[in-house]
């Protein structure tokens, strides 16, 4: 290294030579320790040698750093050719599938939290009224756009758990994830009605005489509408994770003890069944079963993504072919 190379670490350190490393740590992860520093030290070289002779031109450092960019950009094509040519149409990423599951149940917490409270107007004729102008007196685009993201996350996270799970387990994988999908779809669809019951809310408290009894009847309807998609949506998805549960409790993927909150969230839809018409046990049953499930995914997420059962990290050590 010259000493004037080393007297600009804006190039040196600075961000033409990071994107260039981080970019070369991207298209060569998942290879062999060896083979992925054998390719950092040849491109390091190379950068080393281009700098050097560039500025031993009088290029300036600014324009020096411009073109390393820009080789980069126009070189990617050919790196990921590269690594084509090292292993072939099936490369292997080596990273735990399981690992990847466990992330997928975490995001699934969040999904179906945010999906299960689309339904948080109350539908009852008393103070009716009430629901409708609290509807109109909040800002809904980004309500719409949270509830949107979070019936494609449980779409994302279905297909995710299914390609994870499928080799040891394709039944359990494909009813569960089918699960999944009608859940977050039926999210999609609690979203819709929710857009046009916020839109009828608004018509409601801006509107006149015949017009807001109108408004309020349809709302009333919507909102009945959307209620009932978005609870079945949430009975499938916390049904899909009882299939979840009986799959990591079999391949031992987590502790046994696990098992306690998918049999709490049972006892809550048992209770919520026996309720019937009674207000608050199908409320108190649905909230039981909905937090037993939730509980569940969190600490078997947790565990699995972190590592927490080695024989789960011994199933993970198989390599992904993608």
């Amino acid at each position: 290294m010259s000493a004037r190379t080393a007297g600009h670490p804006h190039l040196v350190g600075g961000f033409a030579f990071a994107l260039v490393r981080r970019w070369v740590r991207f298209y060569t992860f998942g290879m062999s320790a060896e083979r992925r520093e054998r390719r950092r030290a040849e491109i390091e070289c190379d950068l080393w040698e281009n700098c050097e002779d560039r500025l031993a031109t009088e290029a300036a450092p600014a324009t020096v750093g411009l073109e390393l960019v820009g080789r980069c950009l126009r070189g990617a094509p050919a790196d990921l050719f590269w690594r084509y040519q090292m292993e072939g149409p099936a490369m292997n990423i080596h990273f735990a599938i399981d690992r990847v599951a466990g992330a997928l149940l975490l995001g699934t917490v969040i999904f179906l939290l945010i999906g299960s409270s689309i339904s948080g107007y109350d539908p009852a004729a008393n103070g009716f009224d009430g629901e409708l102008r609290r509807a109109a007196g909040v800002n809904q685009t980004a309500n719409l756009a949270v509830f949107t993201l979070s019936g494609i996350g449980l779409l994302v996270a279905a297909a995710g758990l299914t390609r994870a799970f499928r080799d040891r387990a394709p039944m359990l994988a494909q009813l569960c994830g089918a699960g999944l999908s009608a859940a977050g779809t039926l999210v999609l669809v609690s979203t819709a009605f929710y857009a046009a019951f916020a839109s009828l809310a608004e018509d409601y408290v801006t509107g006149e005489g015949a017009a807001v009894e109108l408004a309020a009847g349809q709302a009333h309807t919507v909102l009945v509408m959307m209620t009932a998609t978005n609870m079945t949506a949430v009975v499938l998805a916390v049904v899909s994770v009882w299939g979840l549960a009986l799959f990591a409790a079999k391949e031992q993927l987590v502790p046994g003890w696990l098992k306690v909150f998918p049999l709490i969230s049972v006892a809550g839809a048992a209770i919520l069944a026996v309720g019937g018409v009674v207000e608050e046990l199908q409320w108190g049953g649905f909230t039981v079963s909905l937090l037993g499930a939730l509980l569940w995914l969190v600490i078997a997420g947790g565990w699995i993504a972190f590592g927490g059962n080695e024989r789960g990290g011994q199933h993970s050590a198989t390599p992904s072919a993608v």
